[in-house]
């Protein structure tokens, strides 16, 4: 039963129905995961009761708005504790748990062991962080690779990155990268980059990460002899998950996060120490008003029922 409210503008259509807002509700709950959800207030602009939106939710997602957020939550610490110094007590209060206590508790429930131990993780034994598959896509196009005997030669820069929400502060220096390399040529490129833990407080109160980034050409590494001056070399070396894409900047960070918050974890896969390596081709859309890039991204993997890896993760518990 809808309710005697004020009715959002959008519901004013005779065929619109609560299926029309799942994306609204969605985007909604992500906006206010950083304070208290109110779901009165979700309820006023949809002009639906909150049972309504709480039964649709159900029925569409097979889980209540309540654990969604609180799923969204315990990722959010995961994402903070690997990214940040913040201290636990800090985090716990800025994802709105009660005290440090309920936060440590709901957690471990959820993966196992404590923050600080999961900050201290090394990379390769970090459990497994998957997010609700609300975002699921068809058909995404991936394979596994292996490289070897290859070794990246170029430049380094580094950049600024958000590391939660869907803004990306990199953009245009990594575009500015780009172009001012294909205006010299239609060589493919690479860029190899990984992510500076920050000290700064408030880099990370902003969600605010560096990244280094090294940009080059690739080639078979017994061909590598005396590296020029101002020149740095990184060794592609071991298994990655591979993914082409084709589309804007904003589409490709979005293509990103998907695949670390749901394409890994359905795999059954975890990412490994090293750079994510990104080979760009060229493409003329480029230099469109609206860039589009054309490239693969290769995320370093290793395998969760890899026999090294179960046993080493059987020795930290």
């Amino acid at each position: 039963m809808q309710r005697n409210r004020e009715v959002h503008p959008m519901n004013t259509a005779k065929s619109t129905t609560i299926d029309d807002y799942t994306q609204d509700i969605l985007n909604w709950i992500d906006t206010h995961l950083n304070e208290q959800p109110c779901l009165d207030r979700l309820a006023d602009r949809l002009g639906y009761s909150i049972r309504m939106i709480q039964q649709h939710f159900k029925k569409k997602y097979g889980m209540t708005i309540g654990v969604y957020i609180q799923h969204r939550r315990i990722y959010r610490a995961c994402v903070l504790l690997r990214m940040t110094n913040l201290p636990v007590g800090e985090i716990a209060c800025m994802l709105h748990y009660d005290n440090h206590h309920n936060f440590c508790r709901a957690f471990k429930k959820k993966l196992h062991c404590t923050p600080t131990a999961f900050r201290d993780l090394p990379q390769e034994l970090l459990p497994s962080i998957p997010l609700p598959q609300i975002h699921y896509k068809e058909g995404f196009t991936y394979r596994l690779i292996t490289l070897t005997n290859k070794t990246l030669y170029g430049s380094q820069f580094t950049y600024e990155e958000k590391f939660l929400g869907t803004s990306a502060l990199g953009e245009s220096t990594r575009l500015q990268r780009l172009q001012s390399w294909f205006r010299d040529g239609n060589t493919t490129t690479t860029i190899a980059s990984e992510i500076i833990r920050d000290n700064s407080s408030y880099n990370a109160r902003n969600e605010i990460i560096i990244v280094d980034a090294l940009i080059g050409r690739t080639i078979d590494t017994h061909l590598v002899t005396d590296l020029p001056a101002n020149t740095s070399d990184y060794i592609l070396d071991g298994e990655y998950l591979c993914c082409p894409f084709y589309g804007t900047l904003s589409e490709y960070t979005k293509h990103n996060r998907y695949i670390y918050n749901h394409l890994l974890p359905r795999l059954h896969l975890r990412r490994r120490e090293g750079r994510d390596i990104e080979f760009f081709h060229f493409t003329h859309h480029l230099f469109d008003t609206i860039p589009k890039v054309l490239c693969e991204h290769f995320i370093p993997i290793v395998n969760d029922n890899d026999a090294s890896y179960t046993g080493a993760l059987a020795e930290t518990n």
